[in-house]
């Protein structure tokens, strides 16, 4: 995508609302409507580029995790924490992991 000191990160952060320093001019549009904070970061999960991930766990349990610490159990979508399970079952099947789920 570009060679090292292109700005992939810049952009990365500027679009995850991440960048809090330098100028950033423009509009962000996602699908063509203009970013919205609180809708954006509901509906995102972004992971910095040396970001730790647990090489304990599954891919399952590793999407699972986040679902637990990121879903809200207010929002009448998800409910309770089985809730969370079967929206994390759902990215695993939109994403296509599903035969790598066991896999650490």
């Amino acid at each position: 995508m570009g060679s090292s000191g292109a700005g992939k990160t810049t952009l990365l952060d500027v679009i995850a609302m991440r960048k809090t320093s330098g100028d950033i001019e423009g509009e962000i549009r996602l699908n063509g409507h203009l970013q919205e904070r609180t809708s954006f970061l509901r509906c995102s999960g972004y992971v910095e580029q040396f970001d730790v991930q647990q090489p304990e766990l599954t891919v399952r349990e590793t999407v699972e995790f986040c679902a637990r610490l990121r879903l809200d159990t207010k929002d009448p979508m998800i409910g309770d924490d089985a809730g969370k399970l079967r929206y994390a079952a759902h990215v695993l099947q939109i994403m296509e992991l599903t035969d790598i789920q066991n896999l650490q």
